[in-house]
């Protein structure tokens, strides 16, 4: 089984609501067996999860320092290409509508735009696959829709449509000969995934680069009761806390260093 794959499947079993539903199941089970201490516990439990998710900022304290990491628009002087990730793309809607759809992380592709508008020169770089299936869209595939109609001239784009997780994105953009020449590159990527993007590139061997996180979901010190996106930010910081650790334990990712893989400012 490919890392790829591995990793989903582990991102799907981090789910929040799957462990609490969980718990619920097995509170209906220890009841329907006759123990009723075990699953009035199991229930408690459950409840008690849920109250967290619905009534406190779990996941804003969670995220925040995540999308604080870097700085929301920092100095690109002197860059020599713009860096889209994939990931954005809703490629299921895609296929079944024909045209190109996004998801909840569509604020990259408004930044590319200014990007590629403030640097008309430099050339706008998209690494997205997708499912394997023949005929089916890419997040590349979609980003070239996109960004021909946001007004990219299409021979200033280099598109890569293989990779299908950030450590690919990562080689398969090393492997064009990109981000070990010296040179400065913008990397475009939600500002809670930047964290782990920028591992995963110094793994790669990439210098030269300039972070600008966008798709930020937290709001500062203010929040409001929103159970369902409370528990949207939790899942999102364990999906990148295991997959930030499972990078450095498999090797394919580590924690830049001063004057390392980051630009100098």
């Amino acid at each position: 089984m490919g890392f790829s794959i591995v990793s989903r499947i582990v991102g799907e079993l981090l789910r929040v609501e799957l462990w609490l539903f969980a718990l619920f199941v097995l509170a209906f089970l220890f009841l329907a067996a006759g123990s009723r201490r075990w699953g009035r516990r199991t229930l408690a439990l459950g409840v008690l999860g849920w109250a967290l998710v619905a009534l406190l900022p779990v996941g804003q304290l969670l995220v925040a320092p995540l999308e604080s990491r870097y700085p929301s628009r920092p100095d690109i002087s002197g860059a020599d290409g713009i860096i889209l990730l994939g990931g954005s793309e809703d490629l299921g809607a895609t296929r079944h509508w024909g045209m190109p759809q996004l998801n909840g992380n569509a604020d990259r592709y408004f930044a590319v735009l200014e990007l590629a508008a403030r640097l008309p020169e430099v050339p706008v770089i998209v690494s997205g696959g997708g499912a394997p299936d023949p005929g089916a869209p890419t997040e590349a595939g979609v980003a070239a829709a996109l960004l021909a109609i946001g007004g990219i001239a299409p021979d200033r784009m280099v598109f890569e449509a293989d990779a299908r997780n950030t450590v690919e994105n990562a080689t398969a953009l090393a492997a064009l000969g990109v981000g070990n020449d010296g040179g400065r590159w913008i990397l475009v990527t939600s500002a809670f995934h930047m964290p782990r993007a920028v591992e995963a590139f110094c793994a790669a061997g990439w210098t030269g680069i300039v972070p600008w996180p966008t798709d930020y979901k937290t709001r500062g010190k203010g929040w409001g009761w929103a159970p369902l996106g409370n528990l949207g930010l939790i899942n999102i910081a364990l999906s990148e806390a295991v997959g930030t650790l499972g990078y450095r334990i498999l090797g394919k990712g580590r924690r830049p260093a001063d004057g390392d893989c980051l630009a100098s400012t």
